[in-house]
């Protein structure tokens, strides 16, 4: 179908049909997945409160709107929308303001009497702002349903940031996505050639205010120079790249950069420029067709640059790349080492000879097998610059200024390795950087292929910027660095040597530079020729085999290249996306406890349970339970606020579980605390809201449960035991219990009503099909350490162990009126059973354990209140 709708769009429109086509393949938010948020967002520890500033001025109504809606349809529910208006002339975009404001107490709006300009009206808007992160939307641009989400996890995931932002695309006027940007993670020499942060740009406020908030003499570039003004305070590791797409960007011909986009540029240079002054930057910074540029000066006293050339025969080779070294270089405070590998060829030899006499010329001789990098760790070792250029001798220089554009790279503070943009001599590229992790032995791979023409993704094949490695077939690096990383790895004689050394330079907190504006020819091959040979073949495999060792899976996720794009063909979109969790973080990932807490967790979902969930907290926590989390199932009285209440006291998680996700609501949200959540206990029980697990003799429960791990008993099924009492004409003053022993002959508690156990630092995978049933890929034992597939006799209770009580202190009305005809959080399947004399009277004596007494009472004693007494 694909193929079809592109013969049938034409050839013009495939790439907007790829992306759509992506967007509907790792994008679509379905019912179940929006649930999980929703869950997720619920268990998040202290949620923060994001203010979103929006300026406004003259907007689109609809568009407005449409904005306004894309953050009040927000996932994430903790946020609040501060709208400042420029005075706008329209009197309905002022009466439609007041109304969302009205409507939604989490809009606050605020009007300028007269014109001010963006950035003053946004520093309106940053006062109305209580959150303690700020992110940036204009009036006709939207945001996705979970970009406030994903922002939140990253704010709590690491205290330390100060800068997040996100992947964006543009929107036109009809509502089409296109052109979407997917970004690397930060990358300070590329932002000093373009704007990345730009959509979504999120702030911690208290930074914002520091620097001064927005400068209304940098309209067109207020957040660029924003930003530019902020990086200056924190470190690279506190800004925060998120690797979605979460802002859409409307395109459309009225837009304020479309009409002042030379304004913007020229702000854009002056904010650059007021920056590298501030930070005592010797360098200017002008604009180009794709961004901007930073020249660099050259220190006052020039250092001496060692230039490094291994070479065997090919004296055709050897000759162009020095001649154009010597002839077209401008920089001329270089020496330049020639390390010859058993050249046997008379005219190569001579050449060797003759070019040797130069001033600025050495040959050293080398012997044994070829290895490029040992051949260059001794060249260096010999080398009398304070800088080392590693360069093949089958290079040829084109712009003059290559070795001083690349030599100021490198003496800038934190710089590693310096590469240059290589061609092909047909005018192709050859490298423009290297991508970890691209090409077919996804290990790494140039950027190449592109024309002179063709100005790169973003226009970056024209920017300054970083890659986690470039090619040592033209790179530059200050001596003491390259020492300090050990040099090249000689256990890497062929290739990857220059990606495992710019490796270790980021390893060490170096980072690695491309620039475009030092431009050489490379005839690759010259020396060697293509890897046909097979001792070569044999000798590739080794190199390829030793990074894998060494770097592993690193080499796949390329903090420089988003995990949305190909490792195939260089920036195109990846089918599959190599994100650490799965799409919108809806995998179900294990986490464990590494040490053991001493908490033990309870999980239940419930259905309006105000009357008795006080009750029920309170006599699990006697029996030792620490943590309680809540599902919320269609609640319709007050037992969320009673929760709330409750939690001043315990340790409660509330959730909001919608009806049958992706099936059972309850398997659903038993999955998810047992996924997600519950690594924060050591035990964790999965009962129902009006049942009441405890322990045998009232022992301490976390003894008991700790007693089976000694058994490599990881998992309980718990029988539920069957109490009850003869007087419950009105309302009893002891136990009623749901007498499943007396169910359906298919219904045995070992097929459907067996309740579980978790230990949570097991190394395996527990999931629930059945919310009555738990399974794992080891065996599950009942309380007397039985497997649970045994055939056990209903009419065999041994319960030895720990039992549940169904229905405990709740009364035959109750029962009859609420859990008889409508369910408790439960799936109807069982009504046809639930008829009149169905089940069997108890008597006093008939308690199979009578210390639930000595439960019972204390927890009345501690609820104070007349429904519980009854």
């Amino acid at each position: 179908m694909h193929g079809i709708r592109i013969r049938i769009s034409g050839s013009e429109n495939v790439v907007a049909l790829e992306y759509q086509t992506w967007i509907d393949l790792h994008e679509g938010l379905d019912s179940r997945s929006k649930a999980f948020l929703r869950l997720k967002i619920d268990s998040l520890e202290n949620p923060p409160l994001l203010s979103v500033l929006m300026p406004t001025y003259d907007s689109n109504i609809i568009w407005l709107k449409e904005a306004i809606e894309s953050v009040r349809g927000q996932l994430y529910p903790n946020w609040e929308l501060c709208i400042a208006d420029d005075a706008s002339g329209n009197p309905e975009i002022k009466s439609f303001l007041m109304e969302c404001a009205q409507d939604d107490a989490r809009i606050k709006v605020i009007f300028s009497p007269e014109k001010k300009g963006i950035s003053e009206t946004t520093n309106a808007a940053l006062g109305l702002a209580n959150g303690q992160w700020i992110a940036l939307l204009d009036h006709d641009d939207l945001i996705s349903i979970d970009a406030l989400y994903h922002v939140a996890v990253a704010v709590i995931s690491d205290p330390n940031l100060y800068i997040i932002y996100s992947d964006e695309d543009r929107i036109d006027s009809g509502g089409t996505r296109f052109s979407p940007y997917f970004k690397g993670d930060w990358s300070p020499d590329l932002f000093y050639s373009q704007n990345f942060i730009s959509h979504l740009g999120v702030y911690k406020k208290e930074l914002v205010k520091q620097v001064g908030g927005f400068r209304s003499n940098f309209d067109g570039s207020q957040d660029y120079d924003l930003a530019l003004r902020c990086i200056e305070h924190i470190k690279s590791h506190q800004i925060y790249h998120i690797p979605r797409v979460l802002y859409h960007w409307r395109s459309h011909e009225n837009s304020f950069s479309y009409q002042n986009s030379i304004l913007s540029k020229n702000t854009g240079v002056r904010a650059l420029n007021e920056h590298l002054e501030r930070r005592s930057i010797v360098a200017h910074a002008t604009s180009t067709d794709a961004g901007y540029r930073i020249k660099y000066s050259l220190p006052a006293y020039a250092p001496l640059v060692s230039l490094i050339i291994p070479t065997h025969n090919r004296v055709d080779l050897l000759r162009r790349a020095v001649s154009s070294i010597l002839d077209k270089t401008e920089y001329q405070n270089y020496e330049l080492i020639i390390i010859d590998h058993r050249s046997d060829e008379i005219e190569t030899l001579t050449y060797l000879n003759e070019i040797s006499m130069a001033k600025n010329v050495r040959v050293i001789q080398v012997d044994g097998d070829f290895n490029f990098s040992k051949f260059n760790n001794r060249a260096v070792n010999e080398a009398n610059g304070s800088v080392v250029g590693l360069l093949n001798n089958d290079i040829e220089v084109i712009s003059p200024d290559w070795l001083g554009e690349m030599l100021s790279l490198s003496l800038q503070p934190g710089v590693g390795a310096v590469g240059a943009r290589l061609w092909y001599p047909d005018g192709t590229l050859q490298h423009g950087g290297v991508l970890l992790g691209y090409g077919p032995s996804r290990i790494a791979g140039h950027i190449h292929g592109m024309t002179l023409e063709d100005k790169g993704y973003f226009g970056r094949a024209e920017l300054i910027q970083n890659f986690s490695a470039v090619t040592a077939a033209c790179l530059l690096v200050k001596k003491s660095v390259y020492l300090e990383a050990g040099g090249l790895d000689e256990n890497l004689p062929v290739d990857y040597n220059d990606v495992d050394f710019c490796l270790r330079l980021t390893k060490l907190g170096y980072r690695n530079i491309w620039t475009p504006y030092a431009e050489l020819y490379h005839y690759e091959h010259g020396t060697r020729g293509k890897i046909l040979h097979p001792q070569k073949t044999n000798q590739l495999k080794k190199d390829m085999e030793y990074m894998q060792m060494r770097w592993g899976s690193y080499l796949v996720q390329d903090p420089k290249y988003s995990p949305n794009l190909d490792l195939d063909e260089a920036f195109r979109l990846c089918p599959l996306p190599r994100l650490d969790e799965k799409q919108h973080g809806l995998g179900m990932k294990r986490k464990f406890s590494r040490e053991e807490n001493n908490q033990l967790g309870i999980c239940t979902i419930i259905r309006n349970r105000e009357q008795w969930i006080e009750e029920w907290i309170s006599f699990h926590h006697l029996t030792g339970f620490t943590n309680f989390y809540i599902g919320l199932h269609k609640c319709s009285d007050k037992t969320e606020q009673k929760l709330l209440e409750l939690s001043q006291k315990y340790k409660i998680k509330i959730y909001h579980v919608e009806d049958r996700v992706g099936g059972s609501p309850q398997t659903f949200f038993y999955n998810f605390i047992q996924n997600e959540v519950a690594y924060e206990v050591d035990w964790m029980a999965f009962i129902d809201g009006d049942e009441y697990l405890f322990s045998p003799e009232q022992k301490v429960l976390k003894s008991v449960l700790d007693s089976f791990l000694e058994k490599n008993v990881y998992a309980l099924a718990i029988y539920w035991a069957c109490f009850g009492s003869s007087n419950f004409v009105t309302e009893p003053s002891g136990l009623i219990i749901e007498n499943y022993r007396h169910r359906a002959p298919d219904d045995f508690p070992v097929n459907k009503h067996i309740k579980s156990v978790v230990y949570q630092r097991v190394p395996g995978f527990i999931s629930f099909n059945n919310p009555h049933l738990v399974s794992a890929d080891f065996q599950v034992f009942d309380e007397i350490l039985r497997p649970i597939n045994t055939p056990i006799s209903p009419y065999e209770p041994s319960f030895t162990s720990l039992r549940i009580n169904h229905y405990l202190c709740q009364s035959r009305k109750y029962f009859d009126k609420v859990k008889k005809f409508s369910g408790n959080a439960d799936n109807d399947s069982s009504d046809e059973i639930k008829k009149e004399g169905w089940w069997i009277r108890h008597d006093r004596n008939d308690l199979l354990d009578h210390s639930v007494e000595s439960y019972v009472h204390p927890v009345k004693n501690l609820i104070h209140r007349e429904a519980v007494e009854k």
